[in-house]
C-alpha cells in the first residue's frame, strides 16, 4: 500500500515545492526553497507511508501536510545555521509579535537586540524608500487593519516578510561588527525610528 510509482514523484515533487515556497517566507533571507525541498523529498523517499498519504489525499490537504513537512525540514536548517554560526535568526512570526507588541507607539521594557535590529531595519527600509514601510506603519502605529485577503493585507504580510530581511541582515552586521572588534554602532530608539519612518508615512497616504 506504501508503494509510490515512479510516476507519482514528479506529482509529489510538484507538491513539494509549493510547500517549500510557503515554508521559507517564515525565514526570508535565510534559507534556499531548493534546499528545502530537497530535504523534504528525502524524507519521504525514506518514509514510503508519508508519501502515500499525501498523494491519496485531496489536494488542500496534501498541500497542509507537505507545508507541515517543509516548515519542520525548514526549522531544522535554521537550528543547523543558529548552532554553526552562534547569530540568532529571526522569523516573521517573531517579528509580527514584537509588532503586535507595540514597539512602534509606547516605550517598552524587556527588548534589547530584538528592539534596536527592528528600528534599525526599518530605518533602512525608509532610507531606501521600501514600499511597505507604510502598510507597517498604518497597521502597528495607526491601528488600521486590513480585511482578510486584500491587497493591503498582501503588503502588510510581504512588509513583515521584508522587515524580516533587513533586521537578519543588520544582526549579520552586528554580529561582524562585534567580531572585528569596538565599532561605532548607532543604536536608535523607537521614537527615533517613528520619526524617521513618518515621512514614509505621509508619502503612502497621499
Amino acid at each position: 500500500m506504501a508503494d509510490v510509482a515512479s510516476h507519482e514523484w514528479t506529482k509529489l515533487q510538484k507538491i513539494v515545492r509549493k510547500a517549500a515556497e510557503e515554508a521559507i517566507r517564515k525565514w526570508p533571507s535565510m534559507l534556499d526553497k531548493d534546499d528545502v525541498e530537497q530535504d523534504v523529498i528525502l524524507l519521504l523517499t525514506e518514509s514510503p507511508a508519508a508519501a502515500r498519504t499525501i498523494l491519496d489525499s485531496e489536494p488542500p490537504v496534501a498541500h497542509r501536510m507537505a507545508v507541515k513537512l517543509a516548515h519542520q525540514e525548514a526549522g531544522k536548517q535554521i537550528t543547523d545555521y543558529d548552532h554553526f554560526s552562534g547569530q540568532f535568526t529571526y522569523d516573521t512570526d517573531m517579528i509580527r509579535a514584537l509588532l503586535e507588541h507595540g514597539v512602534l507607539t509606547r516605550e517598552v521594557q524587556g527588548f534589547h537586540d530584538e528592539l534596536v535590529d527592528l528600528m534599525d531595519g526599518l530605518e533602512r527600509m525608509a532610507w531606501e524608500k521600501s514600499p511597505y514601510v507604510y502598510p507597517i506603519l498604518k497597521r502597528y502605529v495607526d491601528g488600521v487593519i486590513p480585511d482578510k485577503n486584500s491587497a493591503e493585507r498582501k503588503a502588510l504580510n510581504r512588509g513583515v516578510e521584508s522587515l524580516t530581511q533587513y533586521m537578519n541582515r543588520v544582526n549579520k552586521d552586528r554580529a561582524r561588527q562585534r567580531d572585528s572588534g569596538p565599532g561605532s554602532r548607532r543604536a536608535i530608539s523607537n521614537a527615533a525610528a517613528f520619526g524617521v519612518t513618518t515621512v514614509q508615512n505621509e508619502e503612502g497616504s497621499r
